[in-house]
């Protein structure tokens, strides 16, 4: 079964909130560095991490695992702390 993540990009921009955060320099770089491969900005790849979290809580909540099928079909479950 595959689920697909929802995320905030259709919210209208009245909508929005803007918020602000204090991350590292790492983070900040990691953030344009997958903003850049994705053809996406920061803020779309910020939404996206947060639907991520919310999809797995949620799941980890009704008792589930997060699994991730690597190349050779091997399944490692991916434990979040």
């Amino acid at each position: 079964m595959v689920d697909t993540l929802k995320h905030s990009s259709d919210v209208k921009i009245s909508d929005k909130v803007k918020v602000t955060v204090n991350l590292t320099e790492d983070d900040v770089s990691a953030l344009k560095e997958l903003a850049g491969k994705k053809g996406t900005t920061v803020t779309s790849v910020l939404r996206q991490a947060i639907a991520l979290q919310k999809f797995v809580d949620d799941a980890e909540e009704r008792g589930g695992k997060v699994l991730v099928e690597d190349h050779d079909k091997s399944l490692r479950q991916i434990v979040f702390r």
